[in-house]
């Protein structure tokens, strides 16, 4: 199963060798994947990008992040909407249940960002500007 690149770099030392045929040797730690990690994020991304709820499925314990960006989302919308035609707090409640149910078909959900989210997700070790 496909699999977020979440907790997977690897440090390494790197070294160079010059034209002169001498090593260069770094006292900086790089960062490096493995190819089979960056396959799994790429599949993990294309499989779930237009399935929340197979991701919920699939990945249980990616419900609760999965929740509160829903939850952020719609604290963003009630702030720039001034339109009382939709309930924003109930669509919000019957995605999710629609999401929990397996038989999610919303034209209201915030595909865009959501994919975005997801994206982030699948390649949260590259977008943490972490170093060691």
């Amino acid at each position: 199963m496909p699999e977020p690149l979440k907790d997977k770099k690897l440090w390494t030392h790197w070294t160079e060798i010059c034209e002169d045929k001498e090593e260069v040797h770094s006292d900086n730690p790089a960062c490096v994947f493995d190819f089979d990690d960056v396959k799994s994020a790429c599949e993990f991304y294309l499989r779930y990008k237009c399935s929340p709820e197979l991701l919920i499925k699939e990945h249980p314990e990616l419900k609760k992040e999965l929740f509160e960006f829903l939850n952020a989302w719609n604290e963003r919308s009630k702030r720039l909407t001034t339109l009382d035609i939709i309930d924003m707090d109930e669509l919000l409640e019957e995605i999710k249940q629609s999401i929990e149910q397996g038989d999610f078909l919303s034209p209201l959900f915030p595909w865009k960002e959501y994919e975005e989210w997801l994206f982030k997700l699948a390649f949260k070790d590259v977008f943490e500007g972490e170093q060691r």
